[in-house]
């Protein structure tokens, strides 16, 4: 897997290798860099990038590890130094598919095919090779935290905080990140305070912001531009989804501009997807799913009610598909939702590129997808 992606990404490396996204996360990596001005990754990068630097900072500090092999060895790319990150992700998601499955089942076949069919669909190497995107480095660092859960039943009490503490370090580090992790880490604190456990979902919540406060407080000091692009700019993104909410677009006398609109669930779209990931979450705890399964509903919510989900978000469903469906042998099932969602991250979306006179043609393509 590792050697297709390195050779997928020289060979595309003129068309899509070094896209808007890899060139503004080389450029934060190389900011951290920068002894001068260690903090200033989120001013620099507003200042500079039309799509800047939007995110917590540290899928930007897991870059800066790896780029320093290019002055060491410039016949190395930035382009394929910069997927690093993402292709260890991958393969770490690929060893805890490969573990969960086979303690769950007791078959290696099934735990074989789980990590095979994680990192050689569509979708994982799309967002690995095509979009250098992050959404294995979380999705891995929550299902570790998931994995790590403290067990209903009373263990013994030092094995049990050992658990909670890693797993709360997990959690802290995915919404690092990426924003979107916090929907999983509150996920995991409804779980534990449903089954009895209010003073551990308290102390692993306190604990994670904690640990996100410390880590992001630096940047946060050097300039408000770090506040504003984790924030306010997110919650200001234009409609970029594959869902029907494309259809509320079509309702003129509400629109601000082209891809942005008044509407409640299009205006207050990342508070809308928490409130309601939140009552799926309740819903689900309350009759007995676990993380997996809750976690994988959560997810569909995201993807129906978001209002920006771009192609590589559809990764962030694949594990949570394969621990949920691998396990019952549903392999048509599995086959069939990769299909789909490979044919969903490659189709035509309604962007802010996109001809408004025909947002009523994409919003009639994407509510198949819904």
């Amino acid at each position: 897997y590792a050697g297709l992606i390195v050779l997928l990404t020289l060979t595309i490396s003129t068309y899509f290798a070094l896209g808007w996204d890899v060139k503004t996360f080389i450029a934060a990596g190389w900011s951290l860099l920068d002894w001068r001005d260690h903090f200033g990754l989120f001013a620099q990068s507003r200042a500079a990038f039309y799509w800047p630097y939007s995110y917590p900072p540290l899928h930007a500090i897991f870059v800066a590890l790896f780029l320093p092999l290019h002055s060491l060895a410039p016949a190395i790319p930035e382009s394929v130094l910069a997927r690093m990150p993402v292709l260890l992700a991958d393969l770490g998601l690929a060893i805890l598919l490969y573990w969960k499955t086979s303690e769950v089942t007791g078959q290696r076949r099934l735990a074989r095919l789980a990590a095979i069919v994680w990192l050689f669909n569509p979708v994982t190497i799309y967002q690995t090779a095509a979009q250098a995107h992050f959404e294995s480095e979380w999705v891995l660092l929550v299902l570790v935290a998931y994995c790590l859960a403290p067990s209903p039943e009373p263990p013994a009490r030092h094995t049990d905080l050992r658990r909670l503490a890693l797993s709360t370090v997990c959690l802290a580090a995915a919404i690092l990140v990426k924003q979107v992790a916090i929907l999983y880490g509150v996920l995991f604190w409804v779980h534990l305070a449903f089954h009895g456990r209010w003073r551990q979902a308290m102390l692993s919540g306190l604990g994670a912001g904690a640990v996100v406060a410390l880590v992001c407080l630096p940047f946060a000091l050097r300039s408000p531009d770090f506040l504003y692009m984790v924030t306010g700019y997110v919650a200001e993104m234009p409609v970029q989804t594959q869902s029907a909410l494309v259809w509320l677009l079509l309702i003129k006398d509400q629109l601000v501009t082209s891809h942005s609109s008044n509407i409640f669930l299009l205006r207050y779209a990342t508070p809308v997807v928490a409130i309601l990931s939140g009552l799926v979450s309740l819903l689900a705890i309350w009759r007995r799913r676990d993380l997996f399964q809750t976690g994988a509903l959560v997810t569909l919510v995201l993807f129906l009610f978001s209002s920006k989900v771009m192609g590589y978000y559809y990764a962030i469903l694949t594990p949570f598909l394969l621990l949920v469906l691998m396990p019952r042998e549903r392999l048509r099932l599995i086959a069939t939702t990769l299909a789909v969602m490979s044919w969903i991250l490659l189709s035509p979306y309604y962007a802010t590129w996109a001809a408004p006179e025909n947002a009523w043609l994409y919003a009639a393509m994407v509510t198949a997808n819904s």
